[in-house]
C-alpha cells in the first residue's frame, strides 16, 4: 500500500518572500515515486492581506493573479554497480 509524506509545508506563506526551500536532507526515493505540490489561497474578507475578496481570481503570472506554481529539481544517483 502506497505512504503520504509531507515534504514541505508553509501554512502563512508570504508573497515577499519569494524564495527557494530546500530540505534539510536530500531524500532518496524509489523509482516510481510520486511527488504531487498542492496550494490554496484564501481570497475571503478574513485575509487582510486581500485588498478585493469580491474579486474573482484565476490562475496568472501577474502579481494580482493567483500564482501558485510548484517546481522541483531532482537528480538521478550515480550507479554504485561495477561492470
Amino acid at each position: 500500500m502506497a505512504s503520504a509524506k509531507t515534504l514541505l509545508s508553509v501554512p502563512r506563506y508570504d508573497f515577499n518572500w519569494q524564495t527557494i526551500y530546500r530540505l534539510s536532507e536530500p531524500k532518496n526515493d524509489a523509482g516510481g515515486t510520486w511527488i504531487f505540490c498542492t496550494g490554496g489561497f484564501d481570497n475571503s474578507a478574513r485575509n487582510p492581506s486581500n485588498p478585493n475578496p469580491d474579486k474573482r481570481i484565476k490562475w496568472g503570472d501577474q502579481s494580482f493573479d493567483e500564482m501558485f506554481i510548484g517546481f522541483m529539481d531532482v537528480a538521478k544517483l550515480p550507479s554504485t554497480k561495477r561492470l
